[in-house]
Order: C-alpha cells, then sequence, then structure tokens
C-alpha cells in the first residue's frame, strides 16, 4: 500500500472583479491580458500564471482558478 503523496494548496484573494469563469483557461497563456485597459506600466507582463502552471504540472501536479468561498 503506498502512501498518499504530499499536497499543497495555495490561496489567493482576488480583491478586484475577479475572473469571468469562462475565460479563466484563457488567463494561463503567456502575455495574456484579460483587462485590455491595463497597460504594461500599471500591472505584470502576463507569464506569470503560464510559469506557474508548468513548473506544477512539470512535478506531476495541477493549477487551476475556483471561485472563493
Amino acid at each position: 500500500m503506498s502512501s498518499p503523496s504530499p499536497c499543497a494548496i495555495l490561496e489567493v484573494t482576488d480583491d478586484g472583479l475577479g475572473i469571468d469563469p469562462a475565460k479563466r483557461e484563457i488567463a494561463f497563456q503567456r502575455f495574456t491580458r484579460l483587462d485590455p485597459s491595463r497597460s504594461g506600466d500599471t500591472g505584470g507582463t502576463g507569464p506569470g500564471l503560464a510559469i506557474a502552471r508548468q513548473i506544477a504540472e512539470a512535478s506531476g501536479r495541477s493549477l487551476q482558478l475556483e471561485d472563493s468561498s
């Protein structure tokens, strides 16, 4: 019998408008900006979620966006 693998859950709370459920997978594409009004001067460059998911998947894990409850 094998023991369960360790699991980590990282929870980040969005204090903004949130991400439309229909656009959550798109948010993992590199350099994606879901809000066209944001410029590079006021926000990030966009690859963060894509890189984070790639790291998670390379270690046999997953990364997803969910509603907070």
